[in-house]
């Protein structure tokens, strides 16, 4: 048997906007009443929507962005020239110098160190492991064993390079990177925030419930609702969008999004 305020209380769906509104509204009142048991209802509903309001926002952003697409290829190219400088300058001194020589010995283990399966086994591979190998590589070069044949051929300034580089493609790439955020997610957090503005509802019956005594306290707390409930009804009768509101104006936005239809929407039983 369900017992959910949904199935007692047949409410529309309202807007992130239009919940704000009615809190604020509403508080106001209940301030006048003394009603302490509401007020503190009211603020942590109100919070708990400017977090939903928060949400909606990113999800719309999230939207638009996710269509670009993000061109890594100079940061990447970036990169890659220097890791191809490291390579090419320590392959210069076994070309150039004898077997025998400290320096041929160092650039040899660095290539060794840094690049066991050559520079294309870092540069042709997928952007993310591209730079989780280096920053392995950086990792290993930082090694105190290497640092006499880091210093012996002056690889300092280029393993710097390498690190400034990788950080800004690391950047850039995590985050585009960043979890999204997917519509089942924003659509449970409207489901609480509209029982958010259900449990109002509620608390107020519940206090004043009496049809004769208490009509006129419970007329004047749920005006704010009401005046919502009656603007939504008569948007839908003329198949209008129920957009959002400025939740301190109540004017609508015109670049909102439409709140959902739910079953609740074609319902206008309310509290009165």
């Amino acid at each position: 048997m369900d017992t959910s305020l949904q199935q007692f209380l047949k409410i529309y769906q309202f807007t992130s906007g239009r919940r704000l509104l009615v809190y604020r509204q509403t508080k106001k009142v209940a301030q006048k009443l003394n009603f302490t048991a509401l007020e503190q209802h009211i603020d942590k509903a109100h919070a708990f929507e400017l977090d939903t309001r928060k949400m909606e926002r990113r999800w719309k952003s999230q939207g638009s962005t996710s269509q670009q697409t993000i061109d890594y290829r100079p940061l990447d190219n970036a990169l890659d020239r220097a890791l191809s400088g490291l390579s090419k300058y320590c392959e210069s001194y076994l070309h150039s110098m004898d077997e025998t020589s400290d320096h041929y010995q160092s650039a040899l283990v660095i290539l060794e160190t840094a690049f066991p399966n050559g520079l294309q086994a870092i540069t042709q591979i997928p952007y993310e492991d591209e730079l989780s190998d280096v920053e392995s590589l950086l990792d290993d070069l930082n090694n105190v064993t290497l640092a006499t044949h880091i210093n012996r051929l002056g690889l300092k300034p280029m393993l710097d390079n390498i690190k400034s580089r990788h950080q800004a493609f690391y950047k850039a790439f995590s985050a585009s990177q960043a979890p999204t955020l997917d519509y089942g997610t924003v659509r449970a957090r409207r489901a609480q925030s509209q029982d958010m503005l259900l449990q109002m509802i509620a608390i107020i019956l519940g206090k004043f419930y009496d049809s004769d005594s208490h009509a006129e306290p419970r007329k004047e707390l749920l005006t704010p609702f009401q005046l919502q409930q009656g603007r939504i009804s008569d948007l839908i009768s003329r198949k209008r969008p129920v957009l959002d509101v400025d939740p301190e104006s109540g004017e609508e936005l015109p670049d909102s999004e439409e709140a959902e239809e739910t079953p609740e929407t074609n319902e206008t039983q309310a509290p009165t």
